[in-house]
């Protein structure tokens, strides 16, 4: 030890040079430590605050809800759990999509803070960051978009109030939040003196209206009570409750004798593939557009299409030619022995849109508008082929939760495998076979990809607003064997 005293002593700048140096190094790694542990807790903080925002929207039916509001309501939120990076306050932006939370920062972040956010492992690979602005967009699930969208749809209704304490006007419809994404429907009862049940309305996973025995004693009770269309309901009189269902405009009878009345107006396939499936057979309807864009959009103009009946299934909607046929299941549509060329409409399982199917080589494809399309939107598809009609391929599903390209038999062909997984490129079965991996995921660190920080680590290019990686096993950048650089033969 005198020994090494008398080195530094000798040489004085160099051993306290050297010791700073270290102290530094240690320092510097220390304050990015806690920066990259900061952002986590922060990005935490603001999906607990997301949760308590669509508790109170569940729970009062308030879609103006603000920060005050939902402090005052929640009881153990203040000013303080809104807090940014820098302890300003955030702000909170919502509508029937999304919620944002805006103000992340007070002060301009440093590019490593900014990094930290862009890739903590707390945000959902369905947010998103918007780098100028500094704002976190977190989108809803089905049910609470559903839920939110109905309840503004029912403020324009002025017979209705949304409340969960019993509305002064007794002459109003009380629509009673029930906590859980649903509504507990009541009038007021002269002759009982109390709020009377009529039954409740909520949404499923999915999106999809349901109802719990909505009973009502005339017609003109249940005209009282907005709905969407294919919401059902019984009007209990002397003894019987006949069945309805809501058309999107009116209440009309699910009966059979009804059912049975022929239609004849102008339609949409999302209703005729729905809410009007039902109509009897030689009802006659005329579609002006099939609303959907990029290559799902089949034809243009008016198409009139005629209902055919069958005693097993809900039978199905044909135009003359039968180029199109629209039906609401897959059984709907195979009792008949459609040729190959035509094209299908299907409801999606939450019915707020349609599939669309093309007969190719005696089998039914479902139509898709790119990539992208496929690994977001093709759920209903899963056990079936996909055709990707914007890029000439043609896909099947995979258990492992992913999509391969295959020739019209359904036989792997090599060109691409493409995922919408959030475990990325985890999920692929890698070849030196196949020519590109797709993800909706960006899921590249400083390891496994050849990009810099500024970039998210990824080097390569998207293909269809998706992540393309390519085969390279022995590439030192790799993950399950995939790297983000097209690799030099």
């Amino acid at each position: 030890m005198i020994r090494n005293a008398l080195l530094c002593m000798l040489l004085l700048a160099p051993c306290v040079t050297s010791l700073q140096a270290n102290e530094n190094t240690n320092y510097s790694v220390a304050v990015e430590l806690a920066r990259a542990k900061k952002i986590d807790l922060l990005v935490e903080k603001i999906n607990e605050l997301n949760n308590a925002f669509k508790l109170y929207v569940y729970n009062t039916g308030d879609t103006n809800a603000d920060i005050t509001k939902i402090n005052i309501w929640s009881g153990n939120l203040n000013d303080v759990s809104w807090q940014n990076y820098d302890k300003d306050q955030l702000t909170l932006i919502h509508n029937e999509k999304s919620s944002t939370f805006g103000n992340l920062f007070t002060q301009e972040p440093s590019k490593e803070v900014l990094s930290f956010l862009l890739n903590s492992n707390s945000i959902s690979p369905l947010s998103s960051v918007d780098k100028v602005s500094f704002s976190l967009t977190i989108p809803h699930d089905n049910k609470f978009m559903s839920f939110y969208k109905y309840t503004k749809d029912l403020k324009e209704t002025t017979t209705v109030e949304i409340s969960d304490t019993p509305p002064t006007d007794k002459s109003k419809i009380w629509y009673k939040p029930d906590g859980k994404g649903g509504y507990e429907i009541l009038s007021w009862s002269d002759k009982e003196g109390k709020w009377v049940s009529y039954g409740k309305i909520g949404f499923d996973t999915n999106g999809s209206e349901t109802s719990n025995n909505i009973v009502v004693k005339s017609i003109d009770e249940l005209n009282t009570i907005p709905s969407t269309s294919g919401l059902r309901a019984y009007v209990s009189e002397g003894g019987k409750a006949t069945e309805y269902i809501y058309d999107g405009e009116k209440w009309v009878k699910a009966t059979n004798e009804s059912s049975g009345g022929l239609f004849n107006g102008d339609s949409s396939i999302l209703e005729l593939a729905t809410s009007l499936i039902s109509k009897a057979g030689g009802s006659i309807a005329s579609v002006s557009d099939a609303y959907l864009s990029g290559h799902k959009n089949i034809f243009t103009g008016v198409i009139e299409l005629t209902k055919k009946d069958n005693s097993t299934t809900n039978g199905y909607w044909t135009d003359k030619d039968g180029k199109y046929v629209i039906g609401s299941t897959m059984a709907d549509i195979n009792t008949h022995g459609w040729p190959d060329g035509t094209t299908a409409y299907l409801p999606k399982s939450n019915k707020t849109s349609v599939d669309v199917l093309r007969k190719i080589n005696g089998q039914w494809f479902f139509i898709a508008d790119g990539y992208t399309d496929i690994a977001r939107n093709m759920n209903e598809a899963k056990a079936y082929s996909v055709w990707n009609k914007k890029d000439g391929e043609y896909f099947r599903y995979s258990a492992l939760d992913y999509w391969y390209s295959t020739n019209t038999s359904g036989t792997r062909d090599n060109q691409t495998e493409l995922t919408g997984s959030s475990n990325g490129r985890a999920v692929f079965s890698p070849s030196p076979l196949t020519k590109k991996y797709l993800s909706v995921v960006n899921d590249c660190t400083v390891d496994n990809c050849n990009g810099t920080d500024s970039t998210n680590y990824y080097a390569g290019n998207t293909i269809d607003g998706m992540y393309a990686y390519y085969y390279a096993a022995t590439s030192p950048k790799n993950k399950n064997s995939l790297t983000d650089a097209i690799p030099v033969a």
